[in-house]
């Protein structure tokens, strides 16, 4: 397709080689394979906003409404079925929304997760359509919510929808709509996935955590050790088959993910010591409280300097962190998100710094701020340019890398 000028406010594709796009309020379908339009859908209405395709690409869904997102009136929209084979409409329903955050198949039925907004109100509404039959099965009406995603269980014999508001992810009955059970998690959830052969869901975190809840026992647990995922607030994420690609909040670029990516990590046959408690005794820490002068003195809870004395960290029990400047005793940096940190591993070629505990292992550049996080570091080997982490009582080293370094590897995924 050669566009030049025209611009798509919306475009979707499917494994069937459909392809839909909206220009202005025209939704076009074309063939990818063959390389030809099917047709064309001009809408009475003033917009066209979303598409999504049935699973099995059979049907494309689009919305269409006459309400410009204005907060003083009620919203409607409508939603159309069309055949991919053919652009011919099957049938359409009108729902009083505003938006469409989510929308699946299964069997003649499409589940859509909607919102709304009235004046000061909001609300989340769910609803079951069969398309074929043109029956609202369903519709379920949540105040003072607004919906995200909506994902259902692949399980055999399972049949439940979840959608996620905010924090929580909420399982109900595909058949009725009535809810089964809610799980909260810790942090703002920016994705669901479900598994294909069980029926848990697989839950991420803007914090980098990952949930696993499972149906079967009704257990909601964060998957510690197996998604290390480990720079905070995420604002969205896509799973592959082989990894995760990722965005961060207010940063202007995306993090790949992938599991056993890394061809540099070999494995060690030493043994390490456990990495030291570097941090003064409560005498010492209260001597040095004064001299520093130091911020939220009665949070403080370790206090330890560098090989080279320049430095002074301070760790808080609210997980803050603080660097001090030992010479003009000056606040350098306050950093969020620093857990008991007690021990000084040292500085590699680059001149960032490593601190951390047992576990817990932060990297901070040359501003002192957060750039980075090792988990299960044991040393850091200067000579080699690498480090030395521990797992499950193994040691691996893998090199140091700078962003020259990443941006050069990257490239391969770029292709």
């Amino acid at each position: 397709i050669k566009k030049e000028k025209e611009s798509f406010s919306s475009i979707k594709g499917s494994e069937n080689n459909s392809l839909s796009y909206i220009e202005d309020k025209t939704m076009t379908l074309y063939n990818v394979k063959d390389k030809k339009v099917i047709g064309n859908y001009k809408s009475s209405d003033k917009l066209m906003r979303e598409i999504y395709y049935s699973e099995d690409g059979k049907y494309v869904f689009v919305s269409s409404t006459n309400d410009n997102y204005s907060i003083d009136k009620e919203d409607y929209l409508k939603v159309h079925a069309f055949d991919t084979d053919s652009l011919n409409e099957v049938n359409s329903i009108e729902l009083n929304a505003g938006y469409i955050s989510g929308m699946l198949t299964k069997d003649n039925n499409v589940y859509m997760l909607l919102n709304r907004t009235f004046k000061n109100d909001f609300n989340m509404l769910v609803v079951s359509y069969n398309y074929i039959d043109n029956e609202l099965n369903w519709s379920k009406t949540y105040d003072g919510n607004w919906g995200k995603y909506i994902s259902k269980s692949y399980a055999e014999g399972t049949n439940e929808i979840a959608v996620v508001n905010s924090n929580k992810l909420n399982v109900f009955d595909a058949s009725n709509g009535e809810l089964i059970e809610t799980f909260d998690m810790k942090g703002e959830i920016i994705k669901v996935y479900s598994y294909y052969d069980k029926d848990i869901y697989l839950v991420f975190n803007n914090d980098g955590s990952v949930n696993y809840v499972s149906m079967e026992s009704r257990n909601n647990v964060e998957f510690i050790g197996k998604y290390e995922l480990n720079l905070d607030k995420y604002i969205t994420m896509t799973k592959n088959d082989n990894g995760f690609l990722i965005v961060p909040q207010n940063e202007n670029r995306v993090i790949y993910y992938e599991a056993n990516s890394n061809k540099s990590i070999k494995k060690e046959d030493i043994k390490l010591d456990y990495v030291e408690d570097d941090s003064y005794k409560i005498k010492d820490i209260k001597k040095l409280k004064k001299e520093y002068n130091v911020k939220n003195k009665n949070l403080v809870s370790k206090m330890f300097y560098s090989k080279d004395k320049k430095l002074l960290f301070v760790s808080y029990t609210d997980d803050s962190f603080a660097v001090y400047d030992t010479k003009e005793k000056k606040l350098l940096n306050m950093i969020d998100d620093v857990v008991k940190a007690n021990h000084y591993y040292g500085k590699d070629k680059y001149g960032r710094i490593y601190i951390g505990n047992i576990s817990d292992a932060y990297i901070l550049d040359k501003d002192y701020n957060k750039v980075g996080y090792i988990k299960g570091l044991n040393k850091i080997d200067n000579k080699n340019n690498r480090v030395i982490v521990s797992n499950n009582e193994k040691y691996y080293s893998l090199p140091i890398y700078n962003l020259k370094d990443l941006l050069k590897k990257a490239k391969d995924y770029l292709n």
